[in-house]
Formats: C-alpha cells, structure tokens, sequence
C-alpha cells in the first residue's frame, strides 16, 4: 500500500459518536499501513525522516538525518549524522556526510560516487570500496584489497590525474605510471633475463635485466626498440669471446667516438648498454 494513508471523511469529520463496526474496515487499513512499514514491505519514496528507526526496508530518494539503520539498500540517498550498526549494508551512489559507520560489516560500498566526508569508518570488516571518493578526513584502513590497475589506469591514482599512480604489474611486481607510462620499482637485485644458447635479439622485457649468454649463444641490439634511459647488460658465460651485433643505427663503446657494428665481449666478461634513444646505445664493460 502506498503511503501516505488518507483517513476516510466519514472518520475525520465526525462530530458524534461512529459505531465502532463502521470503523474496522479503516483502522485495519491503518494498521495493514504500519504493519508494512514495520516489515519492510513498503517502499519509502521521497520520505524525509529524522530519528527513525527503518529495518529491513528498501530505501531510495530519501534525504536521511539522524537515522540509525540496519541491513538495508541505499541507493541515490543523501545521509547526515547517520549511524550504521551491526549490519549488513550497501551503499550505491551515496553521499554521506558526518556519517559514523562503526562496528558493522558494511559491503560492496562501491558502484562509483560514493562521497564520505568528514565521517569516522572505523571497525568495518570486508569493505569492497571502488569508484569512492573519501574527503575531508583521515580514513584508516587495515587491509585493503585493490584491482592490479595498469599503465594507462593504475588502482592508486589522483582525482585530477588519472594516470599517474601506482598499479601491480605482474606477479610480485609493483610499478609507478606517470601520465600513463610506466616504471617498475627498484629491483633488490638484478634479475636474470634467462640464459640465451641461440641467437637472440635484444626486447624490452630485457629491461633492467642481465642477459646470460651460454655455450652457441649470440646477442643482437635492435634498432628503433628501446628508449632514452633503458638498460640492458650482458654476461657472457662461454669459453671465449662472443660478437655483439650492434644492429642500431649507432652504438659506441664508451669512451670513444667511433659507430661500432659489432663488439667483442670477453670471455665471462660483462658488458652494460645504455641507450640515448631508439637509435643510439653506448656500451661499456669488457668489450673490444
């Protein structure tokens, strides 16, 4: 039934006594009304409600105000001083404002814009918080489970800046994007971009790795590949000098200013390449 409840004429404007058996069919309908709202079974639209109690109920478009509530749906709701307790709740396109959520499970707060500012979370236990902005306060939080992210939108970024931040990479890899490039964190130590025993042309993932020649193995450095600042360094675990095909436009030894097309790397020697640009590479450890 929807509310509110119109009382009849014949029981709002009676002067004289009304027998009471003219009364039962409207006092069941005032009831049947409270009745439904006690169990949840009414939908409260544009209901504006201050120090009430609602359990079990659906509510949308409501502007709430000093209101505790339990296990309920919120959706498109404007909440103020609102307190929720020992529940269940879910919170979709909300905005709540010196809202205390304290001591409740409160899930799937997500949905995008959901708006807490200057509230208290504290105590809440298997939040999903996604697409939600939280203001105006120190929020704590003791586990937070996000989404890997990327380059291009990484799962910790800024309101303003949406690709720059920090994503998940890989497995165990944790990595920094600026204007949706992105970096690998420091290594504690210099990963091992696996042994080469035929001939194998240098990539990207070889980036900040060690590339481990062994017994018929050969290196080639592409042209056109990598960028400004990438590095890549050979180790050369064979009996005898392996040729380094310099495949780039330009590649130098360190140290000298000639365009080499390919160098010698030493027997068990290391060598380091570091390049200027897609086109440019300088080489330097022992090579010849």
């Amino acid at each position: 039934m929807a509310l509110p409840v119109t009382i009849p004429n014949t029981f709002a404007n009676a002067t004289t006594s009304i027998p009471l058996s003219q009364l039962d069919g409207n006092f069941s309908t005032l009831a049947n009304a409270i009745n439904g709202i006690n169990s949840g079974a009414e939908t409260l639209v544009n209901l504006k409600a201050s120090n009430v109690t609602i359990t079990g109920g659906t509510i949308s478009n409501v502007t709430l105000d000093n209101v505790t509530v339990q296990t309920e749906t919120f959706d498109n709701v404007t909440m103020s001083n609102v307190t929720i307790t020992s529940g269940n709740a879910t919170l979709t396109n909300v905005t709540a404002t010196q809202a205390n959520l304290t001591t409740a499970n409160v899930t799937n707060l997500q949905s995008g814009n959901v708006v807490i500012t200057g509230g208290t979370l504290t105590g809440i236990t298997a939040a999903n918080i996604a697409g939600a902005n939280i203001s105006s306060g120190n929020v704590t939080v003791t586990i937070a489970s996000l989404a890997n992210g990327n380059a291009a939108s990484p799962s910790l970024r800024f309101t303003d800046d949406t690709d720059t931040g920090i994503y998940n990479s890989g497995a165990n890899a944790i990595s920094f994007t600026e204007g949706g490039t992105g970096y690998r964190i420091g290594y504690r130590n210099i990963p091992d971009g696996g042994p080469k025993n035929t001939s194998y042309t240098l990539t990207t993932a070889d980036i900040g790795k060690y590339v481990q020649i062994t017994s018929g193995g050969s290196i080639t450095v592409p042209d056109g590949t990598f960028s400004n600042g990438d590095a890549v360094s050979l180790f050369n675990n064979t009996n005898a000098a392996v040729t380094v095909n310099c495949a780039i436009s330009t590649a130098y030894i360190a140290g000298t200013d000639s365009d080499k097309a390919n160098v010698s790397l030493a027997t068990r020697g290391i060598a380091t390449i570091l390049f200027a640009n897609a086109n440019v590479c300088v080489i330097t450890g022992n090579v010849s």
